[in-house]
């Protein structure tokens, strides 16, 4: 699949539960159900209007909140399972579903421990979504997620995505489902590794027929699985985005560019 979209960042945090003043008046909006009430030391009184991770303890923090219409809207990380979206409904908070946005969260990148390390550290989830926002303009709501890393020492991220809602329906505004151009499946591999003499790799695929330099200065997302070496789990999915440098007919010459500014060797 070859499409157009940029790169992302890195934090933590800790896992969220929501508190809010009590009103003193109630207006027409979807307000939570309170569930528990603090005092503050400053005579203040605080109302918890969630559950702790919203049910889930992986929903480690809450990235972004955001009035919209009559609802408020909270956008998670999720190193597991990939972000959520969540939304209040009369007076209880219910997941938001997009397709093609919140679900397709099971392919995962990898993190190698450090320079020269031999074996990888940890698998992540490519929408997780460390550092995510939300805003209203112009009466539609924007969310925007991210992959969260980036660097030498990562293997898969593919980058942010941005979605906006006008109240009935939701569409990609940067996303690897927007000009999704031409798709196919990879017959050979030449030239990937670290040690190699070139820091570019060319990948086959022996059905096209394509025009010299037809997807030169594009974007290629690889889905595959991992096969078991380098410590990683057979079978687990994941994604790779790589530049396009040129083609000729059939095969695409690609570089790995997930440590920003740098020319990097390009790792299968």
């Amino acid at each position: 699949m070859i499409s157009s979209h940029k790169a992302p960042v890195i934090c933590s945090v800790l896992i969220v539960m929501f508190f809010v003043t009590l009103p003193g008046t109630a207006a027409a909006l979807e307000i939570p159900e309170g569930l528990a009430i603090l005092n503050g030391e400053d005579g203040s009184v605080w109302e918890m209007v969630n559950e702790p991770g919203f049910g889930d303890k992986e929903n480690s923090a809450v990235v972004a909140l955001c009035p919209y219409e009559e609802s408020l809207y909270a956008l998670t990380r999720n190193d597991v399972t990939g972000f959520e979206l969540w939304k209040t409904s009369s007076t209880v908070w219910v997941e938001v579903s997009v397709e093609g946005f919140t679900d397709n969260a099971d392919f995962f990148g990898w993190l190698k421990p450090g320079v020269g390390a031999e074996q990888y550290d940890s698998k992540f989830n490519l929408k997780q979504n460390i550092w995510g926002d939300m805003i209203e303009f112009k009466g539609i709501l924007y969310v925007a997620v991210s992959t969260g890393y980036q660097g030498a020492q990562l293997y898969g991220s593919q980058g942010l995505e941005i979605w906006r809602f006008d109240g009935t329906e939701w569409e990609p505004v940067i996303s690897p489902l927007v000009d999704n151009d031409e798709s196919g499946t990879i017959t050979s591999i030449e030239d990937c590794a670290s040690d190699d003499s070139t820091f570019a790799a060319q990948l086959t695929d022996d059905s096209k027929n394509w025009a010299t330099d037809e997807w030169a200065g594009c974007v290629l997302r690889v889905e595959g699985e991992f096969n078991g070496s380098e410590d990683t789990e057979p079978g687990t999915p994941g994604i790779r985005v790589f530049d396009i440098l040129s083609n000729d007919s059939n095969t695409l010459t690609v570089q790995q560019h997930e440590n920003a500014n740098v020319d990097a060797y390009t790792v299968c």
